[in-house]
């Protein structure tokens, strides 16, 4: 007995809004909210370096 193999030809794109719809965060603008928040505790940290020496 020979294994059928069987081609999926069908390609399913999940379009615009279903991340946001499951309540993800991935708007452009959460990431630049995030870029900024880490870039600011990046300097808090290279601040407090300094007191520490």
């Amino acid at each position: 007995m020979t294994e059928e193999k069987k081609e999926l030809n069908q390609l399913v794109i999940i379009g615009n809004g279903f991340d946001l719809r499951c309540g993800l965060s991935s708007k452009y603008q959460d990431f630049l909210s995030n870029v900024t928040i880490f870039l600011e505790m990046k300097k808090l940290i290279n601040l407090w370096k300094w007191f520490l020496i």
